[in-house]
């Protein structure tokens, strides 16, 4: 746990009572006070891979399809979708603590790629339009989520990511009844399950066109990727922190979990999403 959170909850525990001056734990007393106890602190990092490069014809294409089509449908029926994992537990904000020169150095508490946590879909509208949330959690039946009252759509799945039938019944229950029968744009980046066969039929059998972003290159080209998850995620940290702090021992549950996602999806703006489409695809 980040050791803001433990001396503000200390803090707390002792002067809950008192008209004490407000503790703010500021980097400034959480660096001396390392450097007088002889700590260090570490965080864990995740690794990145390269993106990937392309050339300038394909770009253009890309960008000319993306265009022409929103002319087609209008920007109302262009729609962006795609999956962020939702974390239960912040691991990028877990910090070890040790003692300098300790042979063993600080250790890390969290591993890196733990699945505490689902995943979410986003869909998004270049009109600045957003669907309700659609959930995929890890489990065997779908009883699981049969009896959980909240405002987003749920499905399960054996390892608590997106498949065909997942993505099959995101189509039915979401995406198709949002669309009201109006020919529409869907785009979607090159994962497996968005390019089945099943998928591709059901979409064209309801006047939806599937266009991909080029692969490697959805920090880019994914107006979700560029200008919104970062958005939804820094919320849902900030609300993990602040919960931590009255509920240092407890684990967020599966219900908490939907809770703050939803609320931190409904914190994305109309303008959000316009300036993100813009800023990838260049329509407005």
């Amino acid at each position: 746990m980040c050791l803001r959170f433990v001396a503000l909850q200390k803090w707390n525990l002792i002067y809950r009572e008192t008209r004490r001056r407000r503790f703010s734990a500021s980097a400034g007393w959480l660096a001396d006070f390392k450097k007088r106890m002889g700590f260090s602190s570490r965080k864990p990092s995740y690794s990145r891979k390269a993106t990937t490069e392309v050339n300038e014809a394909d770009r253009q294409l890309f960008l000319q399809t993306c265009k022409s089509e929103s002319e087609r449908v209008g920007l109302e029926n262009f729609w962006n979708m795609d999956e962020t994992f939702w974390r239960l537990v912040h691991v990028k904000n877990l910090i070890s603590l040790g003692f300098i020169g300790h042979p063993e150095g600080p250790k890390i508490t969290g591993r890196n790629g733990d699945k505490e946590g689902f995943t979410t879909v986003v869909t998004v509208s270049a009109s600045g339009k957003k669907l309700e949330p659609y959930i995929v959690k890890k489990a065997k039946t779908q009883r699981t989520v049969a009896d959980l009252n909240v405002d987003a759509t749920l499905f399960c799945t054996t390892n608590g990511w997106i498949n065909k039938p997942a993505m099959l019944d995101y189509l039915r229950r979401v995406f198709i009844p949002a669309i009201d029968s109006k020919p529409s744009v869907l785009l979607l980046d090159s994962f497996s399950a968005h390019w089945e066969p099943e998928v591709k039929q059901l979409a064209e059998e309801n006047s939806i066109t599937l266009i991909a972003v080029p692969v490697g290159l959805t920090s880019k080209f994914q107006p979700l990727d560029v200008g919104i998850n970062s958005i939804i995620k820094a919320k849902g940290r900030k609300r993990w922190k602040f919960h931590m702090l009255d509920h240092y021992d407890e684990r967020l549950s599966f219900r908490d979990g939907v809770d703050s996602v939803i609320a931190c999806i409904g914190e994305v703006t109309e303008h959000h999403i316009k300036k993100a489409f813009k800023d990838a695809i260049q329509i407005e």
